[in-house]
């Protein structure tokens, strides 16, 4: 599907924010209406660098609530992140005027970090009581110690954010303490 009346930078400000779980994907060997070519990606694409094309079957989920949807179409995928595993999930926009046409959002992927897939295995392995067991001084050492390094140049915002969604995803804050802490830096 892509993009056809919407640019992926209209979807990025004005799209309805989702996740998209890959179901099926097949690489292109080109991305033209001719799927001849030999080299999917160009020649870097082994080194991370540039877009492979896939053909993608997704389940799109909006955080609007509606049911998830199916959409199926060709998508270009930087060549960094690996989709050899189906299930994988990746933040996505889609038209608020066709839900169909979505746009896969992978500098949010980046910054996030991680499979969003595995990081929900390793809560899903954490013992329990976690966040209980996590002394609270402990839990303020370690928000104040960021804060501080955050406002004094030493620690970048993107970083900031990344440690504050690793100790959310790791469960040792919760998303109030997250907020707590964003709205501690400003």
């Amino acid at each position: 599907m892509g993009l056809f009346r919407r640019r992926g930078k209209d979807l990025e400000t004005e799209g309805i924010p989702g996740t998209a779980r890959v179901v099926a994907l097949e690489v292109i060997q080109h991305w033209g209406d001719d799927d001849s070519a030999d080299d999917p990606g160009g020649p870097f694409a082994d080194l991370g660098i540039g877009n492979i094309p896939y053909r993608m079957e997704i389940e799109v989920t909006l955080d609007d609530g509606r049911p998830p949807y199916t959409v199926r179409g060709k998508f270009k995928v930087p060549a960094k992140h690996d989709l050899a595993d189906v299930g994988r999930l990746v933040p996505m926009r889609a038209d608020p005027d066709d839900p169909n046409r979505v746009w896969l959002d992978w500098k949010t992927l980046d910054v996030v970090g991680g499979d969003p897939v595995l990081d929900a295995a390793r809560r899903a392995t954490q013992p329990e009581g976690l966040y209980e067991n996590f002394p609270d001084a402990s839990r303020k050492a370690m928000v104040d110690g960021w804060v501080s390094a955050a406002r004094q140049g030493a620690m970048s915002r993107d970083a900031f954010d990344q440690a504050i969604e690793g100790a959310v995803s790791g469960g040792i804050l919760t998303p109030a303490d997250a907020e707590a802490a964003r709205a501690a830096l400003g």
